[in-house]
C-alpha cells in the first residue's frame, strides 16, 4: 500500500500531470480537477492512518500544491501569453493559494 501512495504523490506533483490537465480542461477548471484530486488523495490517507499521519499528510499537500503553483508562476512569465490567459493563471493561482490557506490553518 505504501508503494501506492507514493505513485499518487509523484503523480499528483508530475509536470505532466499538470501539462494535461490544463490542455484537457483549461488552466482554471484543470487546477480545480487537480485540487479535487489532492483532496481524494488526502482523504485516502487519511483513512490509511498505517501510512499517514495527519502532519505528514498536510506537508505532502503542501509541496504539492506548493509545486504546483510554482509552475504556474513559470508559466506566466512567458512574455508572449494573451492577458486573457494570465487572468486564468492569476485565477488559478488564488485557488491554489486559499487551498495552502486551508492546509495552514490545519496544522496549527
Amino acid at each position: 500500500i505504501a508503494g501506492m501512495f507514493d505513485q499518487a504523490f509523484n503523480l499528483l506533483k508530475s509536470e505532466e500531470m499538470l501539462r494535461l490537465r490544463l490542455e484537457i480542461s483549461g488552466i482554471e477548471n484543470g487546477t480545480r480537477e487537480i485540487l479535487s484530486f489532492i483532496r481524494l488523495f488526502e482523504k485516502s490517507c487519511n483513512e490509511d492512518s498505517t501510512y499517514f499521519n495527519a502532519f505528514a499528510n498536510n506537508l505532502l499537500l503542501t509541496s504539492v500544491t506548493s509545486f504546483l503553483s510554482q509552475s504556474l508562476l513559470s508559466l506566466n512569465t512567458l512574455s508572449q501569453l494573451p492577458n486573457s490567459v494570465r487572468e486564468e493563471i492569476g485565477r488559478a493561482l488564488i485557488l491554489f493559494g486559499v487551498d495552502l490557506q486551508k492546509i495552514s490553518k490545519i496544522q496549527k
